[in-house]
């Protein structure tokens, strides 16, 4: 399988650079690089590209928020609204945090916008578990990571947890 990149590596806290020409050959490389990995993964709902340590602001997602919806390529991805300030609470795991998984409480209803793969503009309304998929790897390309979103207290208790845990071969 291809590498994903696992916590604590620094390179996580990367903010994605925007793409300037879809049609740019290493662009659509690093799209089937995604897109590979995506599919070597079971259960998988998003990937980010900085998760793979890709710079291109490239997102992979899964159309309706279930591992067996179609695969989507969203370019330069960000929120452009927030649609309903209710928080839904859920599970959330994360690629780069195996094994892992924290409640969090994320936005019910927002609408993303951005690019496809062959740059036309793209303007999704996301509710549910597609609103949580897509806020989660947006925060990847800005840099955050699933815990930078957890209370000082809930990040002492998870910090706990990860003693004594490997991650790529270090001692948390």
């Amino acid at each position: 399988m291809n590498e994903i990149l696992k916590y604590p590596d620094p390179y996580l806290k990367t903010k994605a650079t925007i793409i300037d020409d879809v049609n740019k050959p290493s662009i659509k490389y690093e799209i089937n690089y995604m897109v590979k990995i995506m599919e070597e993964i079971d259960g998988g709902l998003g990937l980010s590209s900085i998760q793979v340590g890709l710079e291109n602001s490239i997102i992979l997602y899964r159309e309706g928020g279930n591992p067996k919806d179609n695969l989507k390529v969203l370019i330069n991805a960000k929120i452009s609204s927030v649609l309903d300030t209710n928080l839904q609470r859920s599970e959330e795991g994360c690629f780069s945090l195996p094994d892992i998984f924290i409640p969090l409480r994320r936005y019910k209803k927002i609408e993303v916008i951005g690019l496809d793969e062959y740059g036309i503009n793209v303007r999704i309304i996301a509710k549910d578990m597609l609103s949580n998929v897509l806020q989660h790897e947006i925060d990847h390309l800005n840099g955050i990571l699933m815990i930078d979103r957890l209370s000082k207290l809930q990040k002492n208790l998870f910090k706990r947890r990860l003693k004594g845990m490997k991650f790529k071969d270090k001692a948390v």
